[in-house]
């Protein structure tokens, strides 16, 4: 199988912070502690917690506070998104959005995410989560990728005229998806986690399903736009979920953010 040069490896700290994630429960206090130590990741971090985004009433001035205010999903999140701007200078414009606007469709995500499933007992709900956050990170590799191999043009024409996954699949044999999962096994996601993002688009598991649903009513064409719910609504009823609750929890998410 064919992939980019020189993915990166996990700073040796990060990887302390998936060694917790490999638990029942993550040690909050841990959690920040291994952070703080990192004074420039901190700093990163803490810049973008405090961004007009995430809509924070106070301003946080701790890591203890963002995991705290935010949670550890989500805060995982922002690591990981630190550590591959980082590794990762690209520009979002080939898929015709902008920094803000993908980190707004990830966050919106796991919002909604954590409405609609929060109570469900049959699913594996942080990996669930963690892959609402993290899963379109493919999207930065697939340009990393076509970087290397100096199709940027190509593969930006490509999608306006075929759409991103056609686009992906003809220039590099693979989807955004499968891309995000061949990376974060390499940084020590559990194979639960990574099994879920790769099989997004072709859904087998309830895990699976509920990330297609997802990414169907929040993507780059609008959060919660009539045609996304209209569409998502469909794959509810075909996955045969509860859909009074999947337009309650639109309902209340649209009152969240209004």
């Amino acid at each position: 199988m064919k992939l980019p040069k020189n993915l990166p490896n996990l700073p040796k700290n990060i990887e302390k912070i998936q060694l917790l994630f490999g638990k029942d429960e993550v040690d909050m206090v841990e959690f920040s502690s291994i952070i703080e130590k990192d004074s420039i990741l901190s700093a990163n971090i803490l810049k973008l917690v405090n961004s007009p985004f995430y809509a924070l009433k106070t301003k946080v001035s701790s890591i203890h506070q963002a995991t705290t205010l935010l949670g550890t999903t989500i805060l995982r999140g922002i690591i990981m998104a630190v550590v591959l701007r980082k590794n990762f200078s690209i520009d979002l414009n080939i898929y015709g959005i902008t920094q803000n606007i993908f980190d707004e469709i990830c966050f919106s995500r796991v919002k909604f995410g954590n409405l609609w499933i929060k109570d469900k007992k049959d699913i594996d709900i942080k990996n669930t989560l963690s892959a609402l956050f993290l899963m379109e990170n493919g999207k930065i590799l697939m340009i990393y990728w076509a970087m290397q191999e100096n199709i940027t043009e190509k593969f930006k024409k490509l999608i306006k005229a075929k759409g991103n996954t056609k686009a992906e699949i003809e220039l590099f044999g693979m989807d955004r998806y499968l891309l995000a999962s061949i990376l974060f096994k390499k940084w020590m996601f559990d194979k639960n986690f990574t099994d879920m993002i790769k099989g997004t688009l072709s859904p087998e598991t309830k895990e699976q399903r509920i990330l297609k649903v997802i990414i169907t009513l929040i993507n780059t064409k609008s959060i919660l736009g009539k045609e996304n719910i209209k569409k998502a609504l469909k794959l509810v009823e075909i996955y045969q979920m509860n859909c009074d609750h999947f337009l309650q929890s639109i309902n209340q998410m649209k009152a969240e953010i209004s």
